[in-house]
């Protein structure tokens, strides 16, 4: 699976499969700035999420998921996760910003798509679910 703490990821034409947690999962912390562009990625099927991203305590955190296919998930051990597609969540005073558009995400133990943030933490993101292609 990727796990990529750098402060400008990308991660495209590619696939996450198979794996024993999240295909794809970025974590941000502290003072942490990330720019994560995920684009035109196979993920299926892994276990708790398809794709985590986090941000905690006063991170910043800016997004796109866009022409991807995230499937199959299953609900793992991890009991904060629950098998969803897609999964954002944000704690602190960290700010999680993006898009999420024109992505097939279905058959997922969880939700197709799903955002928490607790604290004062800041979530800012666009699901044009009229434009994209489909969410299950």
């Amino acid at each position: 699976n990727f796990s990529l703490s750098s402060p400008d990821a990308l991660a495209t034409r590619s696939s996450a499969s198979d794996n024993g947690g999240p295909g794809i999962q970025f974590d941000a912390v502290d003072t942490a700035e990330q720019n994560i562009s995920i684009d035109d990625v196979f993920v299926d099927p892994n276990v708790d999420a398809g794709i985590l991203i986090g941000a905690a305590d006063d991170s910043l955190v800016n997004v796109e998921i866009i022409d991807s296919e995230i499937i199959d998930t299953i609900d793992g051990a991890d009991v904060d996760l629950f098998g969803d597609g897609v999964f954002l969540r944000a704690s602190g005073t960290a700010e999680l910003n993006g898009l999420v558009a024109d992505n097939i995400i279905t058959g997922n133990e969880g939700s197709g798509f799903r955002a928490k943030a607790v604290e004062s933490a800041d979530l800012d993101f666009d699901l044009p679910l009229a434009w994209g292609r489909t969410v299950r």
